[in-house]
C-alpha cells in the first residue's frame, strides 16, 4: 500500500496550473506518488496450484504530514502544512478457481487508487485552502492458459479486463479570489495481459504483466471573486504500466522475490473545459503535468519455520518530478498456516519520502516559481486471510 504525497507544485506554479491540479488529483503516481494500492505481483493467485482460493485483505494507511515552502512571481510566498490527513482503512477481496488441468481464472475487487488530503497555507498574508478526496472501486477478472513445456516447465498466457469507478471531490481557494470544485463520479474500462514462465520443481517463476490506460470524465464548477462562473468538465487519464515479477528458492525454506514496475506518467493528460478566465483561451485549460515516467524496484525475502513464515522487503520508487520525489519503503510480514486450508498474514511498512525541489517558469506569463517540500514518513499495515482447497 502506498501513501499519497501532496502535488502542490501544480498549485504553486500559476492559476492556470492550479486549475489543472483538480483533475490531476487522479494522476499522482501509483507508486512514486502513492495512490496505487495494488500489489506488483497482480497475477499471484493464478499461479496457486490449489483448485480454489479465496483471499480477503484489510489495509490501513497512516499518511505523511508534510510541510512545504513556495514562492513565485505573483508575489505569493510562505509555508504550507498538510493535514491532519486522516488515516484510511480499505478492503479487498479476490478469488481463483481452476477450470480443468490447464485453465485458471481469478476475479478481484477493491480500491485501486485512493487519496484524502487537506492543506492550509498562508501566501503573502493571504489564505489558501485545499481539500482533495479520491475514492475508487475496481473490479478485475483474468484467466490463464497453461502450456506444458519440456522438462516440467510451464508457460501461462494471461488475459483479462478491469473496470474502475472514481469519485473525486477537489476544492481549492487561492489568494487570487478563485475557487475550483470538482465533485463527480465516473467509470472506466481497461484490460490486462501477461506472460508467465514457471519451473515448479525449483520454485522459479517469472511473470510479465501489462495494464492499459484508463480515462475518467469529471464534472464540477468554479468561482471567480466569489461569484459563480459556471460549470466545468475535466478529463484525466491513468496511464499504462508494465510490471515484472521474479521469484525463486535460493535455499531450502527460503523464497526470494524481485519486482520491477514502470508507469508511463509522461503520457498523462489533463483537459478542463468551461473555465471563465483570460488564462484559458476558449474556456479550455490543458497544461502539461510535468511528470516523467517512473520506475519502482522491490526486493523481498521470506523463510519458513514450520507453520510460520517471516519475511522482509525493501522498495524504492522513483519520483516523477521535483516535487514528487523518490520514496523508500521497508516492510516486514508474518504468516501462519491454520490447518491445511487457512493462512493468516500480517504486514507492516514505513515509507520515507525524500525532500523535493521543483522550479520553473509559468507557460502563460513567464513568471518564475519554486516549490520545496520537506522529508516525511508514512506508515501502512495489512491483515490477510487466505482459504484454499
Amino acid at each position: 500500500m502506498r501513501t499519497a504525497r501532496p502535488n502542490c507544485a501544480l498549485r504553486a506554479a500559476a492559476p492556470r496550473l492550479v486549475l489543472a491540479a483538480a483533475a490531476a488529483a487522479l494522476a499522482a503516481p501509483a507508486h512514486a506518488g502513492g495512490l496505487g494500492l495494488e500489489d506488483p505481483d497482480r497475477f499471484a493467485l493464478l499461479h496457486d496450484d490449489r483448485a480454489a482460493v479465496l483471499r480477503a485483505d484489510l489495509l490501513h494507511d497512516i499518511p505523511a504530514q508534510t510541510r512545504a515552502e513556495a514562492a513565485n512571481g505573483y508575489g505569493w510566498s510562505g509555508a504550507s502544512t498538510s493535514g491532519p490527513n486522516p488515516s484510511r482503512t480499505t478492503g479487498r477481496a479476490s478469488g481463483k478457481i481452476g477450470l480443468g488441468a490447464h485453465v485458471d481464472c481469478m476475479i478481484g475487487g477493491g480500491q485501486p487508487w485512493g487519496r484524502w488530503e487537506t492543506r492550509d497555507a498562508r501566501w503573502s498574508a493571504a489564505n489558501e485552502f485545499a481539500e482533495s478526496r479520491l475514492e475508487t472501486w475496481g473490479l478485475e477478472a483474468a484467466c490463464a492458459v497453461a502450456v506444458p513445456l519440456p522438462g516440467g516447465d510451464r508457460l501461462r498466457v494471461i488475459g483479462g479486463a478491469r473496470a474502475a469507478e472514481a469519485e473525486l471531490f477537489h476544492m481549492i481557494s487561492l489568494p487570487a479570489n478563485l475557487a475550483f470544485h470538482l465533485d463527480s463520479a465516473d467509470a472506466a474500462l481497461g484490460w490486462t495481459a501477461g506472460l508467465s514462465w514457471e519451473r515448479p520443481q525449483d520454485g522459479l517463476r517469472a511473470t510479465l504483466a501489462w495494464t492499459s490506460p484508463m480515462e475518467f470524465e469529471l464534472a464540477g464548477r468554479h468561482w471567480i471573486n466569489g461569484a459563480a462562473a459556471g460549470p466545468v468538465t475535466a478529463t484525466a487519464t491513468m496511464p499504462a504500466s508494465v510490471a515484472l515479477h521474479l521469484e525463486g528458492r535460493p535455499a531450502p525454506l527460503w523464497t526470494a522475490s524481485a519486482d520491477l514496475d514502470w508507469t508511463w506518467w509522461s503520457d498523462h493528460e489533463v483537459t478542463i473545459d468551461g473555465v471563465a478566465s483570460p488564462l484559458a483561451p476558449g474556456g479550455r485549460v490543458s497544461p502539461p503535468t510535468g511528470y516523467d515516467d517512473a520506475l519502482g524496484v522491490e526486493l523481498g525475502l521470506k523463510r519458513r519455520f514450520g507453520a510460520w513464515e517471516a519475511g522482509g522487503r525493501l522498495r524504492w520508487d522513483q519520483g516523477v518530478n521535483g516535487a514528487i520525489t523518490d520514496a523508500w519503503t521497508a516492510g516486514a510480514s508474518l504468516a501462519r498456516d491454520i490447518g491445511e486450508h487457512v493462512t493468516l498474514e500480517a504486514r507492516a511498512s514505513a515509507t520515507w519520502h525524500q525532500e523535493g525541489l521543483s522550479e520553473g517558469a509559468d507557460a502563460v506569463t513567464g513568471r518564475s516559481w519554486r516549490y520545496v517540500s520537506e522529508t516525511a514518513v508514512s506508515y501502512a499495515g495489512r491483515l490477510s486471510v487466505t482459504l484454499g482447497f
